[in-house]
């Protein structure tokens, strides 16, 4: 009886489901080299095939939102560089304002590797994102300041006095 139940799972009129068990890591170069793998075998004798399961679903982000997110950071980068010129009228400014925001962000990204723990995808687009927001609005309160002191004091009093302005905001969140 169970085999016959299991057989109506795993065959049907018009589909054929195959189970397989990884013995390998959830996601990784080894695994998608084995998913790769067998896509290959399943288009050479199939039309149309499916697959499901966390390992899968971990190759597909990888291999669809790759390409996505560098295009979605890059144009990030380009408008907030944007906003950054128009806001202070300076092109200089923007630029090393984002080196040091997308070097905060990549510094704080390299810590799961360095310290080897997985970050999943979702959770690196939601905190780099928050990340950029607020590291944006800090520069800008922060040069906005700067620009205004420097007016009336010397430049290294002007920066003390910048970050004296803005320590208690940044130190809040």
């Amino acid at each position: 009886v169970q085999l016959d139940s299991a057989k109506k799972q795993l065959m049907g009129k018009d589909y054929t489901r195959m189970l397989v068990h990884l013995n390998l890591p959830k996601e990784g170069s080894e695994t998608f080299a084995f998913i790769d793998t067998v896509h290959q075998i399943c288009n050479e004798y199939y039309d149309t095939s499916y697959f499901v399961g966390d390992s899968t679903s971990s190759y597909d982000l990888s291999t669809s939102f790759a390409t996505d997110n560098i295009i979605v950071s890059v144009l990030s980068v380009l408008f907030v560089i944007l906003v950054l010129f128009f806001t202070f009228k300076s092109a200089g400014l923007p630029i090393l304002q984002i080196a040091v925001i997308q070097g905060s962000v990549w510094i704080n990204f390299s810590m799961a590797t360095l310290f080897n723990k997985p970050i999943y995808f979702l959770s690196y687009l939601i905190v780099s994102s928050i990340q950029m927001g607020a590291n944006i609005d800090y520069a800008i309160v922060i040069s906005s300041r700067y620009m205004e002191l420097k007016k009336t004091m010397p430049i290294k009093k002007a920066m003390r006095g910048a970050l004296k302005f803005a320590f208690p905001t940044v130190l809040t969140s």
